[in-house]
């Protein structure tokens, strides 16, 4: 059970121009903003070209007054995709939209990264089969198994060890994922039944790996170490 999921990688795009007075002299100021903005839409229109990822950004910094041309603006975007290779070009997509925004306007601008990026999430077969055993003999029948849209730092420890991120299926009353009514669900005293079944579910799968070396040999050869 489980699944892949995206790696992730997280830019921050500045853009650095001049302040001027927006009435006055509007003319001699460098606007960050207008670089900002058609950074924004530039990825917007490249980013079509790259099926299967996830590219989305917002607008962090653009100025602090409407009298004053903006001499610094700032965006945060994250890339999402299924392997880094992909990432990579995603970058590339980036860079391109913020050198072009930049040399339209007269603005200078940087590339840096914001937060943790993370690999694609690798969920061992042979793993995800015994824990999905024991879920089920906890009475757990509706199990997941697919591959998600998001992303997390257990990709990292996937690439490394054979390991399984599994998906288990909270009931939510139709709650989405980090929406109020999930929050409010996962402290209930269902959720912690629930979340129990879970935990010794994991936990019987821990003991099987350690005690069963041919279990264990199955897992090292499909993790190809």
């Amino acid at each position: 059970m489980g699944g892949k999921t995206l790696a992730i990688e997280s830019i921050k795009i500045e853009f650095h121009g001049k302040a001027s007075h927006a009435g006055a002299a509007p003319e001699e100021g460098i606007n960050a903003l207008d670089a900002a903005v058609s950074f924004y839409q530039m990825v917007n229109s490249m980013k079509q070209y790259h099926p299967g990822t996830n590219v989305y950004g917002v607008i962090l910094e653009s100025g602090k007054k409407a009298s004053v041309i903006p001499d610094y603006a700032s965006l945060h975007y994250l890339l999402r995709a299924w392997d880094g290779e992909t990432i990579v070009k995603l970058k590339k997509m980036i860079e391109d939209c913020a050198a072009a925004a930049a040399k339209m306007t007269g603005c200078s601008y940087e590339l840096s990264p914001i937060e943790t990026n993370n690999a694609a999430m690798i969920s061992n077969a042979v793993l995800s089969e015994i824990f999905a055993g024991y879920l089920a003999e906890e009475g757990v029948q509706d199990i997941v198994h697919s591959d998600v849209r998001g992303s997390t730092d257990m990709g990292d420890v996937s690439v490394r060890i054979p390991s399984i991120h599994p998906w288990v299926k909270l009931p939510c009353n139709g709650g989405a994922l980090h929406s109020r009514e999930f929050a409010e669900a996962s402290i209930s005293e269902e959720a912690r039944g629930f979340m129990k079944k879970n935990a010794c579910a994991m936990a019987l799968t821990a003991a099987k790996v350690i005690s069963d070396r041919e279990i264990l040999k199955k897992i090292k050869e499909e993790f190809g170490r």
